[in-house]
């Protein structure tokens, strides 16, 4: 198992740029990067490690300084992750039941956001992260949130939405207006998405532009982040129908 490091299913963000400067400069400003490992130092919050759109290899980012949408709030640390590391001692999964599973995350103001589960942080080998009680063990959920920020919360602080099994994940409107969203995404039609990002890529170099390698590597991985979300949607609209049938038996 792996001790201080560990590999994370990548993703796509950005740095707040002042947190690249001690933050001294560069507010406001951010910086492309894809997060792929984390670091774990008891006492410590989760370190993310990115490879920024620079080539620069950064290391042991706290979680408040990754985003997915530059218009995110900046929310402090402690709202976004509620306890440090438990251990050196670190592992990190990523669970097929609730891969890409809408949830409801609970901050530490009691405060409420809608997201999506990334994959979950647990610690071994201490006292702090194998104890009981309400200072014992905690695993982190790594959510992305809607509003474009990054969350790791143990259970207690995270309500699902399983249509399958769970009646009432979130409040009646809440449920509808998923309901209505997911339909109308599954409905619209289904374009070719690698097809167009290729014929996009040929268009350009056909037009003589200089499309950089980054330029389209960044888009292919937007297409790809496309495919997951609409697969995801598939996934959750099947369930809800299943769940809507049930109960009209």
């Amino acid at each position: 198992m792996p001790e201080l490091n560990s590999i994370i299913p990548s993703f796509d963000c950005w740095v707040r740029a002042e947190y690249l400067y001690n933050l001294e400069s560069h507010k406001g400003e951010f910086v492309q990067a894809r997060a792929f490992g984390i670091s774990s130092i008891q006492g410590r919050a989760i370190g993310f490690h990115v490879l920024d759109e620079r080539g620069a290899c950064i290391w042991r980012l706290p979680i408040n300084s990754l985003v997915t949408n530059k218009n995110a709030p900046d929310l402090p640390l402690d709202h976004l992750e509620l306890w440090d590391c438990f251990s050196y001692q670190v592992s990190v999964t990523e669970f097929d039941h609730l891969s890409g599973r809408r949830c409801q995350a609970i901050l530490k103001d009691a405060s409420k956001h809608e997201g999506r589960y990334k994959f979950t942080v647990d610690w071994y080998g201490s006292e702090y992260a194998e104890g009981v009680g309400d200072s014992g063990h905690k695993c982190a959920h790594i959510i992305d949130l809607d509003n474009g920020c990054l969350c790791a919360l143990p259970n207690n602080r995270i309500l699902w939405a399983d249509p399958g099994i769970i009646e009432k994940p979130f409040e009646k409107k809440q449920l509808v207006d998923a309901i209505k969203e997911a339909m109308g995404k599954a409905k619209k039609p289904r374009p070719e998405l690698q097809q167009s990002a290729a014929a996009a890529a040929s268009s350009a170099k056909a037009d003589g532009a200089s499309a950089s390698a980054a330029e389209i590597e960044a888009l292919n991985t937007k297409v790809a982040k496309m495919q997951a979300e609409i697969d995801g949607l598939k996934k959750q609209l099947a369930q809800i129908m299943a769940f809507i049938k049930q109960k009209l038996k």
